[in-house]
């Protein structure tokens, strides 16, 4: 039997409301179901009378309403097990079955309710039902009213446990590929968001007190942030300024918000602050995917409607909360469950689900993009190796007066580094280095054109002035943006030297920088004329040839380039010795050293050992 009718209503507090011989006639007659709709704040106290059938019977009696938030007396004497507590020890709606004894023929019920503000009006605490009947029949009820409550968050749970998986998900891919930062935040936004909501889902459903809101709500501004990075990490751009203005306006209400709720301040002016610094994230990101939609980023719109719901729902929610306040009954349903049949749902949980509907479809496309890329990638690099390996000979001719030494350090990305001897038929040696700009294969592949072309003028005798000039003119027809730096020798067995430069690094004799006039490097202007110039070596005088990777080995932990005075200072040493100094240095690119060491001495004994053999 329902028992929600006929009650006598007061508000104000006196222990004598509780008396069984209490009279309340004068109260006022209201309906349990009514009079918790819109009430002032306070104590309020309800008296109902009920005569019982003459029939003896076990009787029992069935409570349901916010556990701490009310008092029940039967007969005068308080129910076990009902009280009222504080605010952060109040529960949603619960089930209290109370065994009646032998009560006589009338039972008279008291129950005392503590109307708060920002439980009552937002989520419409009061005593919902009040029902008498057999154990058997309440026990039935309670099971049903139970089962029901409890219903209503399967939905929010299974979502939440949905949105935590896939941010550990997230998190997982974001160590796979640590520069993939956009699944960093993402897995930050979702799991926090979990968390948030199911702080939330606790609270309603009575797991948690409200006493919960203090965590819940400084992640609510966490989680805002956590969002705005994203957004800009997924179309990999930099934060502009303002919104790093608004996410600095934003970390103080981290600890504003536990000041609100702990009631130094009016609630619905925080919750209107909460809804005014929500709204921006809520309309003004999906208008800066659309426009990155627009503009050529089709996986954007993947996110514009999902990127506007989560941000959107919390401010839909604080507004049904602070509608409370002022009466605004029409939009108190945002700040409650919607009843779908058994399944109830809330703003959040239908923000939260398109939101994961959404990422898993953009988690999906991503990956598959980034797995295409890295194929790619991987497939260019092992090719730009392969034609890297032309560019830079395994064995070298010998020079006639001259001991050459080489040393090719590698970067861990293809670069376009090269070297090349080649015997001339007057019996000198022209020896070429250079580097192609960019890396990658479209680098090696320059070189390796250079190359050919190189060997072909070569055939011709060409002095270097003349053999670079041609180069220049065949590289700018056939190059496609870019340039190459090089520099050119022909040596003879007498220790002559002639050189011209295309734009590469001077070379340097005995640990002193050759003067050299250097032209444009090769593939900028076709019609460029370069000169050469003419030394004579001595005995054990050495020339080293180097690549800019030298000069630009740089010490990470301070910035600091190797430069030219380093270079200098070790250019005498053994190529081999020079290359490890800067790779020691910090490597930042390919390093490639050739020495040439005028030994005439060698080339006669050479000579003698050839004409006794031939003997």
């Amino acid at each position: 039997m329902s028992l929600a009718d006929g009650w006598r209503v007061r508000t104000g507090d006196n222990p004598a409301f509780a008396s069984q011989a209490f009279d309340d006639s004068s109260w006022q007659t209201t309906s349990l179901d009514a009079d918790g709709k819109n009430i002032e704040a306070g104590v309020r106290w309800y008296r109902l009378r009920v005569k019982l059938p003459e029939t003896r019977q076990p009787l029992a009696l069935l409570l349901i309403g916010p556990a701490g938030d009310f008092e029940a007396y039967e007969n005068g004497t308080r129910v076990p097990g009902k009280e009222i507590r504080s605010l952060w020890h109040v529960y949603r709606d619960h089930e209290s079955v109370v065994q009646l004894g032998d009560i006589g023929s009338e039972l008279q019920l008291a129950i005392r309710v503590n109307y708060d503000p920002l439980l009552v009006d937002v989520y419409g605490f009061s005593v919902d039902k009040v029902l008498l009947g057999s154990p058997r029949a309440i026990e039935s009820e309670r099971r049903l009213s139970q089962q029901k409550r409890i219903s209503l968050y399967y939905s929010s749970a299974a979502i939440d446990l949905g949105a935590m998986l896939v941010g550990i998900g997230a998190l997982i891919l974001f160590s796979l590929r640590p520069s993939s930062r956009e699944f960093l935040w993402l897995g930050l936004y979702l799991l926090l968001n979990a968390v948030n909501w199911g702080i939330f889902i606790g609270i309603m459903e009575g797991v948690f007190s409200p006493f919960m809101n203090m965590f819940a709500d400084p992640l609510t501004y966490i989680i805002l942030i956590f969002q705005i990075e994203f957004t800009y990490a997924f179309a990999g751009k930099r934060i502009t300024r303002v919104w790093r203005i608004f996410e600095w306006m934003i970390l103080p209400l981290v600890p504003a918000s536990v000041f609100f709720i702990l009631g130094f301040g009016p609630v619905n002016l925080y919750l209107i602050l909460e809804t005014l610094l929500v709204l921006p994230v809520a309309v003004i990101l999906p208008v800066i995917l659309l426009r990155w939609f627009l503009g050529g980023n089709r996986e954007a719109g993947w996110l514009i409607v999902a990127s506007l719901l989560p941000s959107l729902a919390i401010a839909l929610t604080d507004t049904g909360t602070f509608a409370a306040f002022f009466g605004w009954n029409g939009l108190l349903f945002f700040a409650r469950p919607i009843s779908v049949g058994a399944i109830g749902f809330n703003f959040g949980d239908l923000a939260n689900l398109f939101f994961l509907l959404s990422i898993g479809i953009f988690m999906l496309l991503r990956f598959i993009h980034v797995s295409r890329e890295q194929a790619r990638g991987a497939a260019e690099l092992d090719a730009a190796r392969q034609v890297q390996q032309r560019l830079v000979p395994p064995s070298l001719p010998a020079v006639p007066g001259f001991r050459i030494q080489t040393a090719y350090l590698p970067a861990n990305e293809v670069g376009g580094d090269f070297y090349q001897v080649i015997t001339q038929d007057d019996g000198s040696s022209l020896i070429v280095i250079g580097d192609v700009s960019g890396k990658g294969l479209k680098a090696a592949m320059t070189g390796t054109l250079a190359i050919g072309a190189l060997r072909t003028l070569a055939a011709e005798n060409l002095s270097p002035a003349d053999l670079v000039t041609r180069l220049n003119r065949q590289v700018a027809s056939a190059q496609d943006g870019g340039f190459i730096t090089c520099l050119c020798i022909r040596l003879t067995a007498d220790g002559r030297a002639t050189m011209a430069n295309a734009g590469h690094l001077s070379p340097y004799r005995n640990g002193a920088e050759i003067p050299l006039q250097s032209g444009l490097p090769l593939g900028l202007a076709p019609d460029v004329e370069y000169s050469e110039s003419t030394i004579k070596l001595e005995p054990d005088d050495q020339i080293t040839l180097l690549t800019d990777g030298i000069l630009e080995a740089r010490n990470y932990a301070t910035g600091e380039l190797f430069g030219f005075e380093r270079t200098s200072t070790i250019s005498s040493r053994s190529a081999e010795a020079i290359a490890q100094a800067a790779r020691a240095f910090g490597q930042d690119d390919d390093i490639t050293v050739l020495t040439l060491t005028f030994a005439p001495a060698d080339a006669m004994r050479d000579q003698r050992l050839a004409a006794a053999s031939e003997r």
